[in-house]
């Protein structure tokens, strides 16, 4: 893409000259003009892709007509994919030659920030060229600059700022398609010395656009300090709720935006508003794993108190946290207790993730290693079942019974046959495992471990003392099992 980019420039700034040559245009002007009329009959037909193809011949050529009409074709997407970074360059380019629709749009795209930066003098640089050469709509919008229709309200509070360079004549697209006032695209644009001097006007600084969003919002969102300490500073009002039922606080716990936390923390936002969503900002911060964007949160006091149809605060953060904020909760006093919907606890999903370093706090904290979930799931087990065998280990260590079954009768032995986890079968014997306990369809860790075909499995087993001899509710045995398994080396071991 960077070396197509580079020949796509590279042809356009070759265009840009030829097409400045008058002897050279002259001398292809028959042959485009041709081309431009099968263009036309192209567009009349509804065949962009045709229409694009032909243009981009001519374009390469340094004809201004089919650099205009090229350029409008990548604006809206017609025959090629929009690209409106192409548009500008190609419309530069026919402007440069001398084409007077692409010197009014240029202006136009330097005004509203299309394809480029927003550039007043520009825009007006090529507003008046077009103005100049009589293009009715340019003596429109040159007039429009002098006399853009902002509030009364508005008027005032720029006054001072509509001669500096930051000044904007003209709002970008973006900002029409979205309601914003000239506040809210500097707040969003981070524009801080101009939103400064706009934003001390009170009656403005906390209206809202399309979407219920404030200039506090837009900046805290974007990720713009300065532009929201400046409008805190202003007196900008810092827990209104957008459309959605966001706060500025929460839209910056959800783009991770920590010093711009900071700030609306030390400034008094609430740090336990919830919106349509029922969810507080921790929550956020837990469910997005910011981390240390929990901690700031739970620093500052936030509540843990349990909110209908969510889960425990503990519960979301051994799931998916670091082990600091684990401790944190724990600190602030969140219950070693609390079990969500499938009376899982803390120490379950911090096994179930892997999560080792909080495995051994929950521990050492002092909760239970074998309390299981509704379906007699273990904290070993489902360490097993997820392949952390590290995890595993410590739980062992920590006293997990090894031996514990769950509803459907499998065994931590069996799960980890299951799982070819042959470093965790080792640490459950080692931990006093029992080799042929059966779950409920009678069969045993070397019945799984035949029917897998897990040679290192069976060895470990054997050498275990495992009864090759056991039969399930099939009557089936180990070495049969991997006679039908198509495991024939393996039945062999059995035999």
């Amino acid at each position: 893409m960077a070396l197509y980019n580079r020949i796509f420039h590279t042809v356009l700034l070759a265009a840009i000259v030829i097409s400045a040559n008058p002897q050279v245009n002259e001398s292809r002007a028959a042959g485009s003009e041709a081309q431009i009329k099968a263009v036309d009959a192209a567009i009349r037909r509804q065949d962009f892709g045709l229409a694009s193809k032909l243009l981009v011949e001519l374009a390469s050529s340094g004809n201004a007509e089919a650099q205009y009409r090229l350029a409008n074709l990548y604006r809206v997407g017609r025959g090629v994919r929009k690209n409106i970074v192409k548009a500008f360059i190609l419309m530069n380019a026919a402007a440069v030659a001398g084409h007077l629709e692409a010197q009014y749009s240029l202006g136009t795209m330097y005004l509203t920030g299309q394809g480029t930066v927003i550039d007043g003098s520009k825009a007006k640089h090529w507003l008046t060229i077009a103005a100049k050469r009589n293009h009715p709509f340019a003596q429109n919008k040159l007039a429009k600059l002098k006399t853009i229709a902002f509030s009364t309200t508005e008027k005032k509070a720029l006054e001072s700022v509509a001669n500096t360079d930051e000044y904007k004549a003209e709002q970008s697209q973006l900002a029409a398609n979205n309601g914003w006032t000239v506040l809210m695209e500097a707040a969003w644009r981070g524009q801080t010395t101009l939103l400064s001097r706009i934003a001390m006007n009170s009656e403005i600084i906390d209206e809202r656009d399309k979407e219920g969003k404030t200039a506090l919002i837009l900046a805290a969102s974007n990720g713009h300090k300065d532009a929201v300490d400046t409008l805190i500073k202003a007196g900008a009002s810092l827990d209104i709720l957008d459309e959605r039922g966001v706060t500025a606080l929460a839209h910056s716990v959800l783009a991770g935006h920590d010093s711009i936390l900071q700030s609306l923390l030390m400034a008094g936002a609430d740090a336990n508003h919830t919106g349509k969503s029922k969810l507080r900002p921790i929550d956020w911060a837990i469910e997005k794993e910011h981390s240390a964007i929990a901690l700031q949160l739970i620093s500052h006091g936030v509540s843990q108190e349990n909110l209908p149809g969510q889960k425990p605060l503990i519960i979301a953060a051994a799931r998916s946290s670091s082990v600091e904020v684990v401790v944190a909760l724990i600190n602030q006093g969140a219950s070693l207790q609390a079990v969500d919907d499938q009376k899982a606890t803390p120490l379950w999903h911090t096994a179930a993730s892997g999560n080792a370093q909080a495995v051994k706090f929950l521990l050492e904290a002092g909760m239970v290693p074998d309390r299981a979930n509704i379906q007699g799931v273990t904290p070993l087990m489902i360490a097993l079942v997820n392949g952390h065998v590290d995890t595993a280990k410590i739980l062992l260590e920590a006293g997990a019974n090894p031996n514990q079954t769950s509803t459907f009768g499998n065994t931590p032995l069996i799960i980890a046959v299951k799982g070819n986890a042959a470093q965790a079968i080792s640490y459950l014997l080692q931990a006093g495992a029992t080799v042929d306990a059966r779950n409920q369809n009678g069969d045993s860790a070397l019945m799984f471990a035949a029917r897998s075909g897990n040679q290192e499995a069976v060895k470990i087993l054997l050498a275990a003392g495992a009864d090759i001899n056991l039969r399930n509710k099939k009557r089936e045995q180990a070495v049969s099992i991997a006679k039908d398994a198509g495991h024939k080396n393996l039945a062999k071991m059995l035999d």
